[in-house]
């Protein structure tokens, strides 16, 4: 679901947001009010481990994302198995104590700030959400005892399964009516109902360790630093997501400036590129080779980087000596490529992809049927893209003609079982070819 945003909301939404605003800071004034004692009672040893808990559920609602389940987050599944050492009161003092020192990253920016420095509106209603969730929850973890039961394994299971399982029920049913009454579409709020079974066993099993570790000595500062390291982890996996994208747009921009010297083959690439996602798909490949094929795609003519503009924009039939120099861009790109750490199967794919099946292509007149298909896949998806593409010295073909020749060429130009997913494709290629 969209994220809440208080500019946004209509006056419905805005009235019932208040509502719920509302109960959830009359529930957060009694569950301070009951617990209090508790903690007074407590002394420094449970002052300390409460203050850690603190800092362990802010880290966890820093992290941005959520579970499938609009704020069945980390930061809630941390509140819900401080309930389970403590109680749902606690739970609640701890989570609302936690909102001073949550950062969140701003959609506009880009950066990080506190989530005070926001949407007041939103915030309320977000707390809101949790602390009855929670207590609804709690509600039914404490049946049918009348006093808060001990948390113990593996006798709690069941319980906190169920206890679990109607806070997010809760959550979810809060936020489907605050998207309905912003005219959200029923089937992707229903889509939202599947994710809840898995989004609960995922935060059973996460809540119930961190609830063993905090029974043990120390447990507050042993979750503490797992999630800490946890936390670097994901850091470190989103700094090389990152630089990977910021890769693939500098591929990208190296293919765009190289289709400017030739106006007729604007845009081939990306074509070319889902092209061969798609055939990669319809063919079973991983997805790290199709992640090739795509940088390959994008990088396949870098070497008519040498060819002169005047060849390449020349209106009419390419003389013998023309189409000679047109024919040596792949062993261009190969020598271009020789001072770049490309993978192997990328480098290859660029310099076979005008390669034949039945090895009376070029540059080295290589048979594909020899070669793993993914050169056969990119050999077709060029050889594709260029018959649906108008040029000077042919006019484009329509895509139904085009899989025509790629049918008649199977087994000789063609590998017959790339030839045979593009046929499965017929319909999706339309938006593909001109």
């Amino acid at each position: 679901m969209a994220k809440l945003r208080s500019d946004s909301m209509n006056r419905r939404q805005a009235n019932y947001a208040l509502l719920i605003s509302i109960i959830g800071a009359v529930l957060f004034y009694f569950s301070f009010q009951s617990s209090a004692q508790d903690i007074l009672d407590g002394g420094l040893p449970m002052a300390g481990q409460l203050a850690v808990l603190v800092l362990l559920t802010a880290l966890l609602r820093s992290i941005p994302g959520d579970f499938g389940v609009r704020r069945m987050h980390a930061g809630l599944g941390a509140a819900l198995a401080i309930s389970l050492i403590y109680d749902a009161s606690i739970a609640v003092v701890v989570y609302e104590a936690s909102t001073a020192l949550t950062w969140m990253r701003d959609s506009v920016t880009g950066k990080r700030r506190s989530v005070l420095s926001g949407s007041l509106r939103a915030l309320l209603f977000g707390d809101g959400v949790v602390v009855l969730s929670i207590m609804v929850g709690a509600m039914f973890y404490r049946l049918p005892g009348e006093t808060w039961p001990v948390f113990a394994w593996p006798d709690s299971l069941l319980p906190v399964c169920l206890f679990y399982g109607v806070a997010g029920a809760t959550s979810w049913f809060l936020y489907t009516i605050i998207e309905a009454m912003g005219g959200g579409a029923w089937r992707q709020i229903g889509s939202h109902l599947l994710l809840l079974p898995p989004t609960v066993l995922a935060s059973v099993v996460c809540s119930t360790v961190i609830a063993l570790l905090l029974q043990i000595e120390n447990g507050a500062l042993i979750v503490l630093w797992a999630v800490l390291a946890l936390v670097m982890v994901r850091f470190s996996l989103m700094r090389y997501k990152k630089e990977k994208t910021q890769y693939y747009r500098v591929i990208e921009a190296l293919s765009e400036a190289i289709e400017g010297k030739d106006a007729s083959a604007k845009g081939d690439a990306k074509r070319v590129e889902k092209c061969v996602m798609m055939i990669g798909r319809t063919m079973g490949l991983p997805r790290r080779r199709i992640n090739k094929l795509r940088i390959a795609a994008l990088l396949r003519d870098v070497g008519k980087i040498a060819i002169d503009d005047a060849v390449l924009r020349k209106e009419g039939e390419l003389d013998e000596r023309e189409w000679e120099l047109v024919r040596k861009h792949p062993q261009v790109a190969q020598k271009i490529f020789d001072e770049v750490e490309l993978p192997t199967k990328v480098r290859n794919a660029i310099m076979y992809h005008h390669e034949r099946y039945d090895g009376n292509g070029y540059p080295q007149g290589l048979k594909l049927s020899e070669q793993p298909i993914d050169y056969s896949i990119l050999s077709t998806a060029d050889a594709f893209v260029a018959m649906t593409s108008e040029r000077s010295y042919h006019k484009a073909k329509s895509v139904l003609n085009a899989l025509a020749v790629l049918h008649e060429e199977a087994g000789k130009q063609f590998h017959p079982h790339v030839v045979s997913a593009f046929e499965k494709n017929a319909h999706r290629l339309q938006v593909v070819g001109n």
